[in-house]
């Protein structure tokens, strides 16, 4: 049986179309209202969250059907699901920037909130807003980095012991490890270099609000696909919206 005729999936894919519909169904609503009376941001981020996690064996059901569609590059114009390059404003995992990629580094951000700023201290994962000069939500940002806790490194990739970071780095994938060295930085511990900087991953995006919602509508529409008794697998119809 194809995996979008499964029952799960199909479940997983109706979930997908009513959040879609909601999204749509709330800013036909509020169209008219006064910019302090609309909750948009917190409902496009409360049901982009959604999708990612209650329809997350349906994703990847999809991602395995149509890896080359899911591993590309991520372009500009045109670009999938209105997911675009310039989004990334920071990337420093070693990987492509595919569409694959980019949608697990924002569902990892979407896990809790986070500060904007972390200066001096490294970048934590999660997600929050930016207000324009008018105290205005005018983009989200999303920030990936699985080697940070609190703003500090965790103790695996930074340790007074040089053995424990070798091990730390010993874990990682050979196109990682060829490229990345153990060696003591200014603070005292050993910590993970590339070249002569200390290496941490950390991936950055900023959407603005309107870009968000498409993205999100977009990809419900796609995952919202299975719901269709005459679905082939590939062709997608307009659902949503």
């Amino acid at each position: 049986m194809e995996y979008f005729r499964e029952r799960d999936n199909r479940i997983q894919a109706d979930f997908a179309l009513h959040a879609g519909k909601l999204l749509v169904q709330y800013c036909e609503i509020s169209s008219g209202s006064k910019l302090e009376c609309k909750y948009d941001a917190t409902l496009t981020i409360c049901i982009f969250q959604s999708i990612l996690t209650n329809c997350d064996e349906l994703l990847m059901a999809m991602s395995r059907a149509q890896k080359r569609i899911w591993d590309e590059e991520i372009v500009d114009i045109p670009n999938r699901w209105g997911i675009k390059r310039n989004f990334i404003v920071k990337n420093t995992f070693i990987e492509n920037k595919t569409y694959r990629n980019f949608l697990t580094h924002l569902r990892n951000a979407l896990s809790h909130p986070t500060s904007p700023d972390r200066s001096p201290h490294y970048e934590s994962s999660g997600y929050t807003t930016l207000s324009d000069s008018s105290g205005v939500i005018s983009k989200f940002l999303f920030i990936d980095s699985p080697w940070v806790r609190r703003g500090k490194l965790k103790r695996d990739v930074s340790s007074e012991i040089e053995m424990d970071v070798k091990e730390a780095l010993g874990k990682l994938p050979e196109k990682m490890k060829s490229i990345l060295r153990v060696a003591k930085s200014q603070n005292g511990n050993y910590e993970i270099y590339r070249k002569d900087r200390v290496y941490y991953p950390a991936f950055k995006a900023e959407i603005t609000l309107p870009d968000l919602v498409n993205a999100v509508l977009e990809l419900a529409n796609f995952l919202a696909q299975p719901v269709r008794d005459d679905w082939d697998g590939r062709t997608v119809s307009r659902l949503i919206g």
